[in-house]
């Protein structure tokens, strides 16, 4: 099979795979898992966590924090689609929100 076949075939199983999506998720949601929003690590983070859930799944989390204020965020993950969109969904809604927690430290 030459590359000309083996890409249509890709655009047409892209294709297919955007319209189930487009059956079991929301349009936002979707959109979330085609073209995540802060995906990726920020070089002027002040603030970090890794949270795993049961299954394993990973979430980095990345936060610039200025005057008790989250600035922005960005993620990372190495898990399911559902993980990918909550992670970001988050880096859009947290932004703009104040910082009340006190700081942790590992025993």
């Amino acid at each position: 099979m030459d590359n000309i076949n083996m890409s249509a075939e890709f655009a047409e199983f892209s294709r297919f795979l955007e319209e189930e999506m487009k059956k079991s998720y929301s349009e936002r949601a979707a959109g979330y898992i085609t073209n995540p929003k802060n995906m990726g690590p920020m070089e002027d983070a002040n603030g970090f966590a890794t949270v795993v859930d049961s299954h394993g799944d990973e979430l980095h989390i990345w936060l610039k924090i200025d005057d008790n204020t989250i600035k922005k965020a960005g993620f990372f993950t190495k898990g399911c689609i559902t993980i990918k969109i909550a992670g970001s969904a988050m880096t859009e809604l947290v932004p703009g929100r104040s910082c009340s927690w006190k700081k942790r430290t590992e025993a």
